[in-house]
């Protein structure tokens, strides 16, 4: 007697022992890695509500600077600072620190590897980036605001002797000390050390 074959029940079958036994062994699924934990970044007490990533990026370098050891120029307290009122030297930490903390925070990582290398990092002024620009002049802007005309870093820089559209300046930052300035760099042949800051930080 000839038996038919039901291929059917017979495809079904093996799916199903293939399905009970594995068609050999599974590897076991890993559990996934739980996600790396952001580091805190100490804020200063005047840092914004909503930090910025560049603000972020420049507190994972610098600290705060406290309010005793502002200065203006040529790392010696200025007359501008020390005239200020409270509520002014509150406004100039509220208000200008995180700008120049923002600025430091445009700039890419070679050049702060270089300013934590040399304590020191000059860009010429042409050479800066959009970004880089435009967060300086906010910087500049809001100097002026706070401590008036007098305090206007174009005009300062101009009557250095620099050229109107900057060719001849750098900008950048720099730790005396422990205190980080930010700082413009007029090329002058006459005056090569030449150097007008602003101190924000410590380092």
């Amino acid at each position: 007697m000839r038996v038919k074959w039901n291929w059917a029940f017979t495809t079904v079958a093996v799916l199903v022992v293939l399905g009970v036994t594995g068609c050999g062994r599974r590897v076991a699924q890993q559990p996934p890695k739980p996600p790396k934990q952001a580091v805190a970044v100490p804020l200063p007490e005047w840092a914004p509500k909503d930090p910025s990533p560049e603000f972020l990026r420049a507190a994972r370098v610098l600290k705060p600077l406290p309010s005793e050891a502002l200065t203006l120029e040529g790392g010696e307290r200025s007359d501008l600072v020390s005239g200020l009122t409270q509520a002014n030297l509150a406004r100039l930490q509220a208000e200008s620190f995180p700008l120049a903390y923002e600025f430091f925070g445009q700039l890419t990582d070679a050049q702060i590897a270089t300013f934590e290398k040399r304590n020191e990092v000059r860009i010429r002024y042409r050479a800066l980036t959009a970004h880089q620009r435009a967060a300086l002049e906010k910087w500049m802007d809001k100097i002026r605001e706070i401590f008036g005309e007098e305090a206007d870093f174009k005009v300062i820089l101009y009557k250095t002797g620099v050229r109107e559209d900057f060719s001849d300046l750098d900008v950048g930052f720099a730790s005396k000390g422990h205190t980080v300035g930010l700082y413009f760099w007029p090329n002058r042949p006459e005056n090569p050390k030449m150097a007008i800051s602003n101190d924000f930080a410590q380092y």
